[in-house]
């Protein structure tokens, strides 16, 4: 009854002057699959966060989640300049 979710790739490696005993498999997930799965899932609809925000704790800053971070700070405003 679980959801199957974005299908599983193989590609097998080989690189040219580097021989191996076994073959180099590289398992991936298609990008656009898998974010298709996370925005159509109603059980992430309401957990979704999509601009950076500031928890402060008096005059100090709280980080929690990613988007409290610096860098999602600096990566918004180097967007918008």
């Amino acid at each position: 009854m679980i959801p199957r979710g974005p299908n599983w790739h193989c590609t097998v490696i080989h690189i040219k002057g580097y021989p191996t005993r076994d073959p180099i498999q590289l398992y991936w997930h298609d990008a656009l699959e898998v974010v298709q799965e996370l925005f159509g899932n109603p059980i992430f609809s309401q957990h979704m966060e999509y601009g950076p925000y500031i928890i402060l704790d008096g005059q100090e800053w709280e980080y929690g989640e990613w988007m409290s971070s610096d860098e999602a700070h600096q990566i918004q405003v180097s967007l918008l300049a």
